[in-house]
């Protein structure tokens, strides 16, 4: 089966299985499971960092130091959730010192939080039709326009860059890398008027973006073709071109949300307990090595470039991850269009299973902690970047 799965993709299977796909990468929001752990990884070997602390000031007084009114008028100027609150979440009081290496992490998570779900409603001019594609609408799903960034069609990598509508083919699709400047802006502004804290928070919040797009599953409509082959192939769980667009959706769905749970699981132990030594290969791999500084780009500012240059090698690396993970993780045991993917990735039976394959040291394995490495070592370089130069070393002409 999995021979025939690697042969070429027939038109019409292609062409359907992109439209399932690109209905369903909205429905699996998250990049990775715990940005938090993430951050503090990438972070955890800079000796400036670790005893560097910040006064709290709420946001109400921020904001009325940078000409807003109310929360609500801050929020509407930012197009997101009017209702938004940016809560304190780390015991912050009134003049107390926070330390900055918890706020990175802590908040690098708050974009979702809800700041950028189901908002079309309250600024009905910022919808496109390509959204629907991207997760809609509502609920969680409706926040995927901005914490996804697919490349315009190349020719290096076709099918990794292919997408739906076609009008927009040629075109990238997402505004991770808009999101992720417009907090840097804030950080600035924020700093500017003396407080520090919303400084580091806002950098946080865009650290969020960047780390999005590293996840090869949020960087590609069609990871990998052989997703296209199993509804037509797979004879004992699939239902052929019925239900074809939900099939797609679902293995797409499973797929992403087990890449992204092992990785979780590993680096929790590692935190929790320090007994995945996995775990703590991977956060030895996002904290790279104290002598490379600022990062290979050199300290850049600009982190919309950044972004960018991330969602790029993570759709080249999205048909490995895609391929990988069919050849690593559990096969769906259940009909493709009669399961939830997520459910399924949490029961205690999948993990217990995943484990044993993990045991046994197959290539497959070796594989998929190839593409993760891979990712990560350039993420953490990327965050240790973007926080050299707006939090540890900020241009005084800012």
């Amino acid at each position: 089966m999995k021979s025939m799965l690697r042969t070429s993709c027939p038109p019409v299977v292609f062409l359907v299985g992109l439209a399932a796909i690109s209905f369903s990468s909205g429905s699996v929001l998250w990049a990775w499971e715990d940005h938090r752990l993430v951050t503090r990884a990438s972070l955890s070997d800079l000796p400036e960092l670790r005893s560097a602390t910040v006064r709290y000031t709420p946001l109400e007084s921020l904001l009325r130091d940078i000409g807003f009114s109310s929360i609500q008028q801050f929020n509407g100027s930012l197009q997101m959730r009017k209702e938004y609150e940016f809560l304190p979440r780390l015991g912050e009081t009134q003049g107390a010192e926070v330390s900055v290496p918890e706020v990175l992490a802590v908040y690098s998570d708050e974009p979702d939080w809800g700041m950028d779900q189901e908002i079309f409603d309250q600024y009905p001019e910022i919808w496109k039709a390509e959204y629907s594609r991207m997760g809609g609408r509502v609920g969680t799903p409706s926040q995927a326009f901005r914490h996804m960034y697919w490349l315009g069609f190349s020719w290096r990598m076709p099918l990794r860059t292919s997408k739906l509508p076609v009008g927009r083919l040629f075109a990238s699709m997402g505004l991770a890398p808009e999101r992720a400047a417009l907090f840097v802006a804030l950080s600035r502004k924020a700093r500017a008027a003396g407080h520090s804290y919303w400084s580091v928070r806002f950098v946080s919040n865009a650290l969020h973006y960047l780390e999005d797009v590293a996840q090869p599953f949020h960087a590609s409509q069609t990871p990998t073709k052989r997703f296209l082959f199993l509804p037509v192939l797979d004879r004992n769980h699939g239902n052929g071109f019925e239900n074809y667009v939900a099939q797609v959706q679902n293995i797409v769905s499973y797929y992403h949300f087990a890449f992204e749970r092992y990785v979780a699981e590993q680096m929790q132990a590692h935190y929790a307990e320090g007994n995945s030594p996995e775990g703590k290969e991977l956060v030895e791999t996002l904290a790279g090595e104290l002598s490379d500084g600022p990062g290979p780009e050199g300290g850049s500012g600009d982190i919309a470039g950044l972004v960018v240059a991330m969602a790029e090698l993570s759709a080249r690396q999205s048909a490995r991850a895609g391929q990988t993970s069919m050849d690593f993780f559990p096969s769906i045991e259940a009909r493709f269009d009669a399961f939830d993917p997520e459910q399924t990735v949490r029961s205690g039976r999948w993990w217990e299973e995943t484990i044993r394959n993990a045991g046994m040291d197959s290539p497959a394995k070796r594989e998929y902690s190839d593409v993760v490495q891979e990712m990560f070592s350039r993420l953490g370089s990327a965050i240790r970047t973007v926080v050299y130069s707006e939090v540890l070393q900020p241009s005084p002409r800012r």
